[in-house]
């Protein structure tokens, strides 16, 4: 890939941004609340303290193999066994996470939009529209998310606003009414829900030589600013629904939407019909980004250079790993603990190369 072909700094913080404002986060409210009651909104603003440190272990391994994504140098790190091991586990954990993401977006989208249109015919419509994209690589997404995250996130600033007249801010009090413990019990779910960084170990090759070397403001930006819409959309969710009401809500941001209005502009009253358009924006950057991250890893392992035969083979089987579940219950389930494993493959994976290879560098140096 040439130069001007590869992808800048802003381009993979958009990256960035696209894959954690996609599906996951309509549920994080509801999620966060079970499990740190009323004070949930704490653990999402506690989270934040966390988030740099993702996007630095990411770019220090980056920085010691910028050609190679996390694939190849797990290789020359662990040895060719072990770290082809690991490459097959993450093929198989994108693949899961792209399949239960597809599902959920098609469960919404029947709910709220095609409620007379099959389950499987909005499954492979997705995954159908992706693949141009995907099939084109890392540019042609970089492009497209461009174009798109910005947009999203001005419709979001938007339901914020809309949200304001209706909001009661005293459903946050009072602080730690239980103590730190409920705070911290949520936090590897919060964030876990950033697990979006992971973009950073197969994206950074693509990266232009010349932005490398300051990606450092883009990327953090690009972990902050979804860190800051996620975590005023849980508190303002929060203050308008209630700390009680709230754990019964199945997709809170999108009955914030519905409850957000605008009353000086009758062309926006209705933020429900827009948030849906958006939605499906936001969804598609980032179903298409896990679907590529599949492809890109399944063509590494195997050998191959074109992306269109895989991404055709990977096709049918993110159809039938979308139907698996039964139920939304089976669904929340398993997107629960894939978010747990996501947190392995963006944290503990890369800490377990990362270590290593800096004693290796010490012993080198001495």
């Amino acid at each position: 890939m040439s130069q001007k072909e590869k992808i800048c700094g802003k381009g993979l913080a958009m990256l960035m941004i696209a894959t954690i404002l996609g599906v996951r986060f309509l549920s994080l409210p509801r999620d966060i609340s079970r499990l740190s009651g009323a004070d949930g909104w704490l653990t999402v603003l506690g989270s934040g303290a966390f988030l740099p440190l993702l996007v630095w272990l990411a770019y220090r391994l980056a920085r010691y193999f910028p050609d190679q994504d996390i694939i190849q140098y797990g290789q020359e790190i662990l040895g060719k066994i072990p770290g082809w091991i690991m490459g097959w586990l993450f093929a198989l954990f994108a693949l899961m996470i792209t399949a239960i993401n597809t599902r959920m977006f098609s469960d919404v989208t029947k709910v709220f939009l095609l409620s007379r249109t099959p389950l499987d015919v909005v499954v492979i419509a997705m995954l159908l529209t992706c693949l141009p994209l995907i099939t084109g690589g890392a540019e042609s997404i970089a492009r497209i998310v461009q174009l798109f995250v910005p947009l999203i996130l001005v419709f979001f600033l938007t339901i914020i606003l809309g949200s304001l007249y209706n909001a009661d801010f005293g459903e946050l009090m009072p602080l730690l009414e239980q103590g730190w413990l409920p705070v911290v019990r949520g936090l590897p779910l919060a964030i876990t829900s950033f697990i979006g960084v992971g973009v950073l170990y197969f994206f950074f090759p693509n990266v232009k030589r010349s932005s490398q070397e300051k990606l450092g403001a883009w990327l953090l930006g690009g972990i902050m600013l979804p860190w800051l819409v996620i975590s005023v959309l849980v508190i303002v969710a929060q203050a308008v629904f209630g700390r009680e009401e709230i754990h019964f809500l199945l997709y809170p941001i999108v009955s914030l939407s519905m409850a957000a209005t605008l009353p000086a502009s009758a062309f926006l009253e209705r933020l429900d019909l827009f948030f849906i358009i958006f939605w499906i924006l936001s969804s598609f950057n980032s179903i298409a980004i896990t679907y590529f991250l599949a492809l890109q890893t399944l063509n590494r392992l195997l050998g191959l250079r074109q992306l269109q035969p895989m991404a055709w083979l990977q096709l049918p089987v993110l159809y039938f790993l979308a139907m698996v579940p039964e139920n939304i219950e089976q669904r929340a389930y398993l997107l629960h603990w894939l978010s747990y494993a996501g947190g392995i493959f963006v944290f503990l994976y890369p800490l377990g190369l990362l270590l290593p290879l800096a004693w290796w560098q010490r012993r080198k140096r001495a």
